[in-house]
């Protein structure tokens, strides 16, 4: 029957059910038609049902297959709810959600240029996160193409989900060998077109097949025939038509190994996936993940991601112990109850080798260091491990693998969702639960989390509802002591709870004792928690009790002070708690939680003294922290007006905003004023650096005789003094460098901006790094040096990226461009070019027109005259 003649047919007489009414016809083929259906038992779902021709399937087979489907819940794959028989025909149907969206295509074409690439590889990683779990529960999907993805949009066109549609093609991967399934013939590899099965890889051909139909408007042709990708539609950034081409390879073996693989390469930072592997236990399921863990990674750093109670403390641990089995070095660290090594660990991490925390392992060479619960660490920690990983992998580095909620952009991950199939089974049975139905019961109730079930055997409490049950059967001191330790972030000195209460805590699995150098603590078995059980449970009692004793504790630490200042009930002595946290966290190097404390105190008036704002203004600059940097401005300039030992600092950081605002008349007499300001109080560290305020703002304004002239001064008399604020320092260095490298003195600027770079990577000035890299690089190129200036630019684009500086990481693009025309490599050149030309709506003027000179410069070494001049004549 072909699909004009089902279409004419009344939609009734294509599926007549007691349960199901016919709808529109959506589309037909060889196999059968989908076409939308009401459910009349529940009207309001969104459903339509595939209808297969009569002896096109083996029922059996069907029915097998969709009791297997049914259990799916994937995000980014449809939903198959049931599966039924024509009551006239007998012809097997099958029902699953319908898409409300746009087909892939038409949703990447509504755009152009860069927008549209970035469209094609947001449905790339959707699709690639469907198919990791839709492979990981043992199903292929048989027949990817455009008309099989569509674009579901959340609210607005900011929150979008491709979803893949048409379960009835899937087959499972554990049938028999003939299991072909049905195909289209243009999106399907070359094996499957050959009479092969269906299987994963051809799964991820089929991924490739659609992107290039969407790409290019048309599926891909035979590998002897296909041009570049690039050649027939430039809008696509490079790198992602690597990954397309990649997936298109003629023999399986060639193509990337696995759905989570492409989510690597197209730097997406994590899923949703089912991610369930076909193993038994130990580690509840994620044996597959466990030897990707055990083996080297590109960056040195992954992120094991993904919601509590997936797995990710059980793994990390079951990591280690592998490791160390093995003769490896290797180290576990939990926060937040090792929060003590912190500050130690951010040390080593902004490049200083001797503050490596763990002595025995002085080598460091093939040491795993995994560190759990990464998002209850010191955000100074998260920041520097973000900037460590961003740095060109060195041999002598430790392998690094972190457990978290979520990862930065364009980090190295293995993303963990909910288990499936063999995996949790298996994982039911090691907890005792063997009946089939249970097993099935229990899949539906806890949609695949490990957790989950683990608290619903009375292994660990895993959900807030989970601790409050149990809370309910606890004395008044044992619900206190829980309440305190939750209060405190999740774990509390041993001191600080009541042993008779800890013993009920310690029966009912709500709490587990740690014993680290000697001081003991108890940790909620959850500390994800910790939060809400707090709201839930803290009085103003506890509150008060947990406040009296830490101030009363000489070694109380600053998350833990922080945590009680902050908590749900405020305590009477809230204002010593922040006073203390903020001193114990400079004593441990603790920048961000002693941020934290100050912005506390600094929200009442009458606690904004010159010394508190100083502090924190230059913490926040240390930091990059620019979302927070203008409230301390307005803080200083109101403390400016009564204290002149903040006007110089107040007047030049005005300066500044005047210079970026344009406003150059404006500037200089600020940085005038300031300088006045500091020689009235007889300031010479001021004074000096009001000089380089100064020298900046001709910097800004191009006058490189009157910058270096400043600049120079300013050094000069910054040698000669003893400077706290090193962020300062590491400024006039950069700035200098500037000057150095625009007058053509490249050696000069190159040492000035390796002393910068030092200070930013010690103070974890990430922003400030970034900037600090794109020069060297620039200046490294002009010298000659190609490969250090690649290194450079490919730890600032790396940096640009995780930080979400599209323009910076635009610059840096255009940058690393220049040294492939520098090298006469124009083709190199014209890759990069493309990918800072797909940020182009986020760059500056200045650099789009760098891009259009550098695609000037490669048509010359192209030997191409007239394209250099059509690029030319594009400059504003």
């Amino acid at each position: 029957m072909s699909v004009r003649s089902l279409d004419a047919q009344p939609t009734g007489a294509i599926l007549s059910h007691p349960r199901y009414e016919a709808g529109e016809v959506l589309g037909a083929g060889t196999q059968g038609v989908v076409l939308r259906v009401v459910d009349r038992e529940a009207p309001a779902r969104m459903l339509v049902a595939k209808v297969w021709r009569a002896r096109a399937q083996d029922e059996h087979a069907l029915a097998g297959e969709f009791a297997l489907l049914a259990r799916l819940r994937i995000r980014g794959l449809v939903r198959a709810h049931d599966m039924g028989q024509d009551e006239r025909t007998g012809a097997p149907f099958l029902v699953e959600d319908f898409a409300d969206g746009p087909e892939a295509a038409a949703w990447v074409g509504r755009v152009q240029g860069s927008k549209a690439s970035a469209r094609l590889l947001a449905v790339m990683a959707d699709v690639a996160a469907a198919l990791a779990g839709l492979h990981d529960a043992g199903f292929a999907h048989g027949d990817l193409k455009p008309a099989h993805v569509r674009v579901v949009e959340h609210g607005d066109a900011r929150r979008t989900q491709a979803m893949v549609l048409d379960l009835g093609a899937a087959v499972s991967c554990a049938r028999s060998a003939d299991a072909v399934g049905a195909f289209t013939p243009a999106y399907a590899a070359p094996e499957v077109r050959a009479g092969g099965r269906t299987t994963g890889a051809a799964d991820l051909y089929g991924l490739g097949a659609l992107a290039w139909a969407i790409a290019s408007g048309r599926p891909p042709p035979d590998a002897g025939a296909r041009p570049r990708l690039r050649e027939l539609a430039p809008w696509v950034q490079p790198a992602l038509a690597d990954v397309i081409e990649a997936l298109l390879a003629e023999h399986p073996q060639d193509r990337p190994p696995d759905a989570l693989d492409v989510l690597g390469r197209l730097g997406v930072a994590g899923c949703e996936g089912g991610m369930a592997a076909p193993w038994a236990p130990p580690p509840i399921g994620r044996e597959r993940e466990l030897e990707a863990l055990l083996g080297s990674s590109r960056s040195g750093v992954r992120y094991v991601v993904g919601p509590p109670g997936v797995g990710k403390s059980h793994v990390l641990h079951e990591l280690v112990t592998r490791a160390l089995l093995s003769g490896r070095g290797a180290r576990l660290v939990v926060f937040p109850s090792d929060t003590h090594l912190a500050a130690r660990l951010v040390t080593y991490l902004r490049g200083m080798d001797h503050a490596w925390p763990f002595a025995q392992d002085s080598r460091r060479r093939g040491v795993l260091l995994a560190l759990d619960n990464l998002q209850a660490a010191p955000r100074d920690l998260v920041e520097a491990l973000d900037a460590w990983r961003c740095r060109p992998k060195e041999g002598t580095r430790p392998e690094i693998v972190a457990g978290t909620r979520d990862a930065p952009d364009g980090a190295e991950t293995i993303a963990f969702g909910p288990l499936a199939g063999d995996a949790f089974a298996a994982l039911c049975r090691a907890l005792g639960i063997e009946d089939p139905a249970a097993i099935v019961e229990a899949a539906r109730a806890s949609e695949g989390n490990p957790g989950w079930l683990a608290a619903s055997q009375g292994r660990v409490p895993l959900t807030r509802d989970t601790v409050l049950e149990r809370v309910r059967g606890l004395s008044h001191a044992a619900t206190g002591s829980l309440a305190t330790i939750a209060l405190c972030g999740g774990t509390a000195p041993e001191g600080l709870c009541d042993r008779k209460a800890i013993a009920e805590l310690l029966q009912a699995s709500l709490v587990t004792r740690r014993l680290r150098e000697g001081a003991s603590s108890y940790a909620l078995t959850a500390p994800a928690l910790a939060n809400e059980v707090a709201a839930a449970l803290v009085t103003f009692e506890v509150a008060d009790g947990a406040a009296e004793w830490l101030l009363a504790a000489a070694d109380s630490d600053a998350p833990t002070l922080l945590a009680v200042a902050q908590g749900p009930v405020a305590p009477a002595r809230r204002e010593e708690l922040l006073e203390r946290a903020g001193a114990r966290a400079r004593a441990q190097g603790l920048r961000s939680e002693e941020m934290d404390a100050l912005f506390a105190l600094a929200a009442d008036p009458a606690r904004r003294s010159a010394a508190l704002l100083c502090r924190l203004e230059r913490l926040t600059r240390d930091a990059g922290s620019t979302a927070t940097h203008p409230q301390v401005l307005t803080w200083l300039d109101e403390a400016a007006e009564k204290d002149a030992a903040v006007r110089p600092l107040a007047l030049r950081r005005r300066a500044e905003r005047a210079a970026r605002e344009g406003d150059a008349d404006a500037a200089r007499a600020l940085a005038s004023r300031a300088r006045d300001s500091a020689r009235a109080i007889d300031d010479p560290v001021g004074e000096a650096l009001s000089i380089a305020t100064t020298g900046t703002i001709a910097l800004w304004r191009a006058d490189w005789a009157q910058a270096e002239f400043h600049l120079a001064d300013a050094r000069a008399r910054l040698a000669s003094l003893d400077v706290a604020d090193k962020e300062e320092i590491a400024r006039v260095d950069h700035n200098s460098g500037v000057v150095a490298l625009y007058r053509g003195r490249v050696d000069e600027a190159i040492d000035a901006f390796e002393r910068a770079i030092v200070r930013k990577r010690a103070l974890g000035d990430r922003s400030g790094l970034r900037s600090c890299l794109l020069n060297l690089g620039l200046a490294l190129a002009k010298a000659g040096a190609h490969e250090d200036a690649e290194r450079a630019l490919d730890e600032a684009i790396a940096l640009a990226r995780s930080l979400g500086q599209q323009a910076g990481r635009a610059w840096c693009l255009a940058a690393r461009a220049d040294v492939e025309v520098r090298r006469r490599r124009p083709a190199e050149a014209e890759r990069w070019i493309a990918e800072a030309e797909a940020l182009a709506d986020s760059a500056p003027s200045v650099v789009r027109a760098d891009l259009l000179l550098l695609r000037a410069q490669v048509a010359l070494l192209e030997g191409d005259g007239r394209r250099a001049l059509e690029a030319l004549g594009r400059i504003e």
